[in-house]
């Protein structure tokens, strides 16, 4: 019989828990960089009459059309145009998309087999995978959407930014990810060690 509230399946909860919240924030981020680019905000919405929020959305949908194909999720196409839309032209490397697909697969797995690997560690049709390695995956691609944004938005609009650089600016969502990796890693090794 399994005991439900021994560690190990607590660990395992809060570790699933994480990786899907932090999944829905690589999501977000992905697809809010391109329209932060375009001036898309909801913020902004109000501000706006109807006929110019369509115009930015409609122009912003268009960029992203030619990146998408029967093999590209939407997720794949707006990485694919932060990538060709860098201006250092070297932030996303393939070996991102990559990264990214390995994500959604096990994204979906959890979602979808979550009691499973909560009471087994595993899934059915998935045994060879490390939770805390694929959240730093993740934190590896906000790390690069986070460069993004420095370099193509910030340092482009304001000049305060100018002496930022990789290591001090911080998006939120980089934040939160290396919040969450710091937890899952307490049972692992120290957390700075994966920080830097």
């Amino acid at each position: 019989m399994v005991d439900l509230f021994s560690d190990e399946l607590k660990r395992r909860a809060i570790e699933s828990s994480l990786f899907l919240s932090s999944y829905e924030l690589l999501k977000t981020a992905i697809f809010q960089l391109p329209k932060t680019f375009f001036g898309i905000s909801e913020n902004d919405r109000s501000a706006m009459t109807d006929e110019m929020w369509l115009s930015i959305n409609e122009e912003f949908f268009n960029s992203l059309k030619k990146y998408e194909n029967e093999k590209n999720s939407k997720l794949h196409a707006s990485l694919r145009w932060l990538q060709d839309n860098d201006v250092t032209k070297s932030i996303f490397q393939d070996e991102d998309f990559l990264i990214l697909k390995k994500l959604k697969d096990l994204r979906d797995n959890i979602a979808h087999q979550n009691f499973e690997y909560i009471l087994a560690g595993n899934f059915k049709d998935q045994s060879n995978f490390d939770i805390f390695q694929s959240m730093l995956d993740m934190k590896k691609i906000h790390d690069k959407l986070s460069y993004w944004e420095l370099k193509n938005i910030e340092q482009e609009q304001n000049s305060r930014f100018l002496n930022e650089d990789r290591l001090t600016f911080k998006t939120s969502y980089l934040v939160l990810i290396e919040l969450f990796v710091s937890i899952v890693s307490d049972s692992k090794l120290p957390s700075h060690q994966y920080l830097n």
